[in-house]
């Protein structure tokens, strides 16, 4: 089982935090026989990312992109704007503004026209990087940002959910999972079908994913992945659900609630795409 870490060479705390996942999850697989690899995707092998940002980035094609997946995008950002709320409240609360939203709000009016940062076209590159490794791998790959952070709790869940994944490989050539913890449409609309303390992966079609910080990829959907990567436009999670809307041959499970915390979400690092 391959691990990909996406980091930056200066970011010391935070690859910290990863090595000793690795070395906990490790001591979980080698139960099972299955042995972890740790690739890291981090400023030495940054070499294609002049090539990439100069072949693949096409600001046109930016409002092009958002309109593919706008009913993701008004379901995810209504979702935030009543974040806490009873559950079927938020519910009614979506369905009618959703409604509304779709005749009234454009992607554009939400989300401006602008162009990538430094750091947003690095982490894109970064991920486009990770993403062509694991189309070569043998077997699924764990992809994590420096940020993921892991409940002890949770290890043994994620040992035999990727344990899991690789007989499901077997028969099931393609697939993305979804491990991060982060609110959005999909989890309100599970989130009553999971009681109490109990991790569950639900399949989601489309396929979505929350933010890119934790996600299992098989090699297949990894090469029909980075085959539709270029041109891009957006941000690295926008960008991610914009290719995921347009391959209905790759089935999508989420893990709920999330097995990752996204670590610059939550405050306890400070954003690299902000800095």
């Amino acid at each position: 089982m391959l691990v990909i870490c996406i980091t930056r060479t200066q970011s010391l705390n935070r690859q910290l935090g990863i090595f000793k996942f690795l070395k906990d999850l490790t001591r979980e697989m080698d139960k099972k026989g299955i042995e972890c690899n740790l690739y890291m995707c981090d400023d030495f092998i940054k070499k294609n990312h002049s090539r990439i940002q100069a072949n693949g980035y096409d600001p046109n094609y930016w409002a092009k992109h958002l309109e593919n997946c706008k009913g993701i995008f008004l379901l995810n950002y209504l979702t935030s704007k009543v974040k806490g709320a009873e559950a079927q409240s938020m519910k009614n609360y979506i369905k009618r503004e959703y409604i509304r939203s779709l005749n009234d709000l454009t992607v554009s009016n939400l989300w401006p026209h602008r162009i990538l940062s430094f750091a947003e076209h690095d982490v894109l590159a970064k991920h486009y990087i990770s993403l062509n490794v694991a189309k070569n791998s043998a077997h699924p790959t764990l992809i994590l940002e420096d940020d993921a952070r892991i409940e002890s709790k949770h290890i043994k869940i994620l040992a035999d959910r990727l344990e899991y994944a690789l007989y499901k490989s077997k028969t099931n050539l393609y697939f993305y999972e979804d491990y991060c913890n982060y609110s959005t449409y999909h989890d309100l609309k599970y989130q009553s079908t999971v009681k109490g303390s109990t991790v569950s992966f639900i399949e989601s079609y489309p396929v979505s994913t929350r933010t890119l910080c934790s996600y299992l990829v098989s090699p297949e959907a990894a090469k029909q992945i980075t085959k539709n990567f270029l041109p891009y436009a957006l941000p690295a999670d926008f960008h991610m659900q914009h290719i995921l809307n347009r391959l209905i041959n790759i089935t999508g499970t989420l893990s709920f609630p999330g097995l990752f915390n996204n670590g610059s979400i939550s405050g306890k690092f400070n954003s690299q795409i902000q800095q």
